[in-house]
């Protein structure tokens, strides 16, 4: 296993609107018109083949709302995940449509669907080195370095695997409490240049989230702003 840190800060920009803008999933809701929003997404790996937390990915992201009812999202992302220093790893695209919306005065019930594409180059395995030591017969001991080569089978197409992901998202705001909840199919592909050896290449996936909106006037709604830290274990190298 390793423990996930995930520390995001959200600066969004634009005209005010009944929305709810999570920090880690997305709502059915979207951006108003001609808004753009930025994401930084910072998260730290303890890897499991020497038990240290060395490892971190980098995730920027640019939001912006097409329209009422479409919004796109494009990220980068670099790590040291895979290598021994950092570098960049490859880019999604995100696309969200809102096909259903019932609203009535701080309350709102709408669903979406969304699909997301990502263009990844990683290696199939992490290569990394142990030291182990030896008896030399003569009550001593000899150092041998073995080379090593770990292999992840977890899906993430935010960074680890090049793929396609797909669901639909349904979300109820009522006074200042949103509740949202995701149901989706990710399907992993070869990433570029490296042919991927793999157990198995595709998931359903799913996720509930809720926050505590302000209700600002004239806005029904108001995301709250800052810093938001997400704790989770994934499985991993």
């Amino acid at each position: 296993m390793k423990l996930l840190i995930n520390l995001a800060l959200v600066l969004v920009t634009g005209i005010c609107n009944a929305q709810e803008l999570y920090v880690s999933t997305e709502p059915a809701s979207n951006m108003a018109t001609g808004s753009i929003g930025l994401r930084l997404n910072s998260k730290l790996f303890k890897m499991n083949h020497d038990g240290k937390f060395n490892g971190y990915r980098i995730e920027p992201e640019i939001m912006f709302g097409v329209n009422k009812k479409t919004m796109m999202h494009i990220a980068a992302y670099g790590s040291n995940m895979f290598q021994k220093n950092f570098r960049v790893e490859g880019a999604s695209l995100y696309g969200k449509y809102r096909f259903f919306s019932e609203d009535e005065v701080h309350e709102h019930f709408r669903m979406a669907a969304f699909v997301k594409f990502s263009l990844i180059k990683n290696p199939e395995v992490l290569i990394t080195s142990q030291n182990h030591l030896y008896p030399d017969g003569n009550g001593g001991f000899v150092t041998h370095r073995e080379e090593l080569h770990l292999q992840s089978n977890e899906i993430d197409v935010d960074g680890n695997n090049s793929g396609l992901a797909t669901g639909i998202v349904a979300t109820q705001l009522k006074n200042k409490l949103a509740v949202s909840a995701s149901l989706g199919y990710v399907h992993r592909l070869d990433n570029i240049t490296y042919k991927t050896e793999i157990q198995f290449s595709g998931s359903f996936t799913f996720s509930i989230s809720s926050l505590v909106t302000s209700i600002i006037t004239p806005c029904p709604a108001k995301e709250n702003k800052g810093f938001k830290t997400k704790f989770s274990r994934s499985p991993g190298i």
